[in-house]
């Protein structure tokens, strides 16, 4: 990870922390994959039963059942992450309650189908969106616990670079560090790595606004990740 800090350009005095808390989020991730396999190739349908239309989250109905759950921000519900926003004096904010109308010649189920982008034709709500959406996203519950508090009032920093076929951002809030690196193998081919705690998912980097809000009694965590993945750049 250090070679990364270097081709970000990340200051040499800020290495050894930010190689502690790498070191401390891998840790954290042991047994962290095959449980969310678990959670969303044998788990999903299960959930997915268990929900009545109205619920909001899984750790509502099935308390028992809350590790298999999604991350605890109120903009992530079992009925996806792409409901509008409200506005308030404090600006855009994320509400949970919408697509209730089980009406099918309702405006408000026409306008939740056409935003179900994770199973496409189906309403968020039904039995078979929420199946694929635990199957895309089940367990990150754990991941969300295993988090790093996240206080971005006190800023986000942010070091960027690229040596040959890698780029490289690097990414520091509070004690929380996250690494997410490009590597170009063949054509559109390349290995992307996200280590650390997941800083830009808490965090709009364009707009550097606040992108999640923790459901009440609970606090904003970063999640931890641990991945070396293929992928195919756009």
């Amino acid at each position: 990870m250090k070679k990364y800090l270097a081709i970000a350009k990340v200051p040499e005095n800020l290495h050894s922390e930010a190689l502690s808390c790498l070191l401390d989020a891998k840790k954290r991730t042991k047994g962290l994959l095959p449980h969310k396999l678990k959670a969303r190739w044998l788990m999903a349908r299960k959930i997915a039963k268990a929900l009545p239309w109205e619920a909001e989250r899984l750790i509502d109905v099935n308390p028992e059942w809350a590790e298999y759950d999604i991350e605890l921000a109120i903009n992530i519900t079992c009925n996806g992450d792409n409901a509008p926003w409200q506005m308030t004096i404090q600006g855009g904010r994320p509400h949970e309650g919408h697509w209730l109308n089980p009406d099918k010649n309702s405006v408000d189920y026409m306008k939740a189908v056409a935003s179900c982008y994770w199973s496409k034709g189906n309403h968020p709500r039904s039995q078979e969106a929420r199946k694929d959406w635990y199957q895309r996203n089940g367990g990150a519950y754990k991941a969300y616990h295993l988090g790093e508090k996240i206080d971005l009032s006190t800023g986000v920093k942010v070091w960027s670079g690229r040596q040959g076929k890698t780029t490289v951002s690097v990414y520091q809030c509070g004690a929380a560090w996250q690494i997410i690196a490009t590597k170009k193998i063949v054509s559109k081919l390349c290995i992307t790595t996200r280590v650390g705690y997941e800083i830009t998912n808490v965090w709009n980097e364009s707009t550097g606004e606040q992108a999640w809000y923790p459901i009440a009694n609970h606090e904003l965590k970063a999640p931890v990740t641990w991945s070396v993945l293929p992928k195919w750049s756009d």
